[in-house]
């Protein structure tokens, strides 16, 4: 709500959609490039800066905590998770993919 603009992004929309045993230590949010960083005291986060096509792609306003808050869709998360392997570790990805996969 302090920040209307940001979306919520790979691990931390992963816990919100239930596919992940992750317990992210920071919310991870998306801005479009170039974007300011917000400011908010005492809530930590991890900004991701995604192109404008991309940021504005996948969004979906769900309910947290009675609030409503834009995050990415299942699939552009998982898709998320691959593009930003290098900074949130691949192990993340793959444990997703292999869940709605099926796979071990």
């Amino acid at each position: 709500m302090r920040i209307p603009r940001v979306v919520v992004c790979l691990v931390s929309a992963l816990a919100q959609h239930g596919l992940t045993t992750q317990i992210p230590h920071a919310i991870d949010i998306a801005l479009p490039s170039h974007a300011n960083v917000p400011k908010v005291d005492g809530v930590p986060f991890r900004v991701f800066w995604y192109p404008d096509r991309s940021f504005r792609a996948g969004v979906d306003v769900v309910a947290i905590d009675e609030v409503s808050a834009r995050t990415y869709s299942v699939e552009k998360t998982i898709a998320d998770c691959f593009k930003y392997r290098n900074k949130i570790g691949l192990n993340i990805a793959e444990n997703v993919l292999r869940s709605r996969t099926g796979r071990s």
